[in-house]
């Protein structure tokens, strides 16, 4: 599998379009650490919130293979230097055991084109890891071909708290920021990209595995299944100081659960590492006034609270219950309805998507922050939808009209077709192999048929010594009766 592809096109003014394609992969459940003390309740919402990508990074002399985690949330890339002996084991949260039979942390040393300004000590008391060394190192991207990109900037650091081998961030340009080491940045001054769009590329939002797209759009890279006609943009509210600066987020105008619950002006960030929503505290008050708060009095729903991370300061409170209220849920919290003016569109997560069932259990798939007042919309709305992202306009794209049955149908066409050429390459290949053979058979026969009517012929050799004008000519005779 291509770490990273380099498909080059034309559009309609001949300006090219160059995007690199990244192979996405979600972290399994294996690879975080969760403590045994905990309740199996907890490990279920654990499981649920945690869902990080990842994909990798080719780089140095002889090539490495360095995971990268994708952040939404940061426009930082980096590189992490050191071995898994080494971890500063302060606030682990990752066990990276299964994926360093494939890959690992990048070792400097053991590249001979690995180039460095120095390091220095980091003096941000919010960072997570002791020592920035802005360095250059060849990466490989490939096109039809591998190619080299050399003295390739990126953030090595050092000494870092959790055993993260890499970021390659993807968040909003700040002010606050040295958007001069974002990845995207360094691809567009270097002209590999013309612009900071990218998106994320799924069969369906539940998927593992999928693509990450950097510098086009899906209209330019599909255009039988997108339509740059129904690509809508909003502008991410920036006037909300307690969002994270570097996020993407939606102003939704409203939110609607059936007739009964109205929320308005509300403001989402959409979140691609977790399958649940986190909603604010006035959300949770409704539900427990309309259902929630009779459940738990004939105690069949339960309430409980988990904390995300360790950088998370608030613990999140979550609800589940006895499996057999399935139906008055949903007859109470069916689907959740987000709706958009600047887009034109009403966004919905259905009750399949609302709800988990494990065991005797069923799980509502939304948590509550109470030190919030904004949502984060897991991969039931930003995976769902075929949005697109630039770091540089502040813009969030669209496409409201989105074939994405005629998109699986066109990657299990396409599918069929390389399967199709595979066999028939086989399919030939055996066929000219069997007409070498039997032709070199039927070549090797002619030859022995020659050399048996040759050997079946008569030849009489004369041996004779005779003096003629006194000089002596020899002359062999000899005969060879079969």
């Amino acid at each position: 599998m291509l770490l990273i592809l380099i498909l080059f096109s034309l559009n309609a003014s001949t300006n090219i379009i160059c995007k690199i394609i990244f192979p996405i992969e979600t972290l399994p459940l294996d690879n975080y650490i969760i403590s045994s003390n905990i309740s199996s309740h907890k490990i279920t919402m654990l499981y649920s919130l945690r869902k990080k990508f990842y994909t990798f990074l080719e780089i140095g002399t002889p090539i490495q293979k360095v995971p990268l985690f994708i952040d939404t949330r940061e426009n930082t890339f980096e590189i992490t230097s050191f071995s898994r002996e080494n971890i500063i084991n302060y606030h682990l949260v990752y066990n990276l055991s299964s994926i360093f039979n494939k890959y690992d942390f990048f070792k400097e040393n053991k590249s001979s084109t690995f180039k460095t300004d120095g390091c220095i000590k980091s003096n941000n008391m919010f960072d997570d890891h002791l020592y920035d060394c802005f360095s250059y190192e060849i990466i490989n991207l490939y096109k039809e071909n591998k190619i080299e990109i050399k003295n390739f900037g990126f953030n090595m650091v050092k000494n870092k708290e959790e055993n993260i081998t890499g970021i390659l961030g993807l968040g909003l340009f700040d002010k606050k920021s040295d958007i001069s080491k974002s990845f995207l940045k360094i691809l567009k001054d270097k002209n590999i990209i013309n612009n900071y769009n990218w998106y994320f590329l799924f069969n369906s939002w539940n998927e593992t595995n999928g693509k990450l797209i950097l510098g086009s759009l899906p209209h330019e890279d599909y255009p039988n299944i997108f339509s740059e006609d129904d690509l809508e943009y909003t502008y991410i509210p920036l006037d909300d100081y307690s969002f994270s600066h570097n996020s993407y987020k939606i102003e939704f105008n409203e939110i609607k659960i059936n007739s009964e619950i109205n929320l308005l002006n509300v403001n989402a960030e959409l979140n691609f590492d977790s399958n649940v929503i986190i909603a604010n505290k006035e959300f949770e008050t409704e539900l427990r006034k309309k259902f929630i708060k009779n459940l738990i009095i004939e105690e069949k729903c339960f309430k409980d609270t988990v904390k995300q991370n360790i950088y998370y300061i608030n613990d999140l409170i979550y609800y589940y219950c006895e499996v057999n209220t399935k139906f008055i849920l949903y007859d109470y919290l069916p689907s959740i309805k987000f709706i958009s003016k600047d887009l034109n569109y009403t966004f919905e997560i259905t009750k399949d998507e609302l709800y988990k069932i494990d065991g005797d259990y069923i799980y509502l798939n939304i948590l509550f922050d109470y030190g919030k007042n904004y949502w984060i919309l897991g991969k039931h709305i930003s995976l769902k939808y075929p949005f697109v992202f630039n770091q540089d306009s502040k813009k969030i794209g669209l496409y409201k009209n989105y074939n994405k049955k005629k998109y699986i149908n066109e990657k299990r066409e396409n599918n069929n077709i390389n399967i199709i050429k595979i066999f028939l390459v086989l399919f030939f290949s055996i066929v000219l192999l069997l007409i070498g053979f039997y032709l070199g058979k039927t070549i090797y026969k002619m030859k022995r048929k020659i050399r048996a009517n040759e050997l079946n012929d008569n030849y009489e050799y004369i041996n004779d010594t005779k003096n003629q004008n006194d000089n002596k000519n020899y002359s062999i005779e000899m005969k060879i009766k079969l």
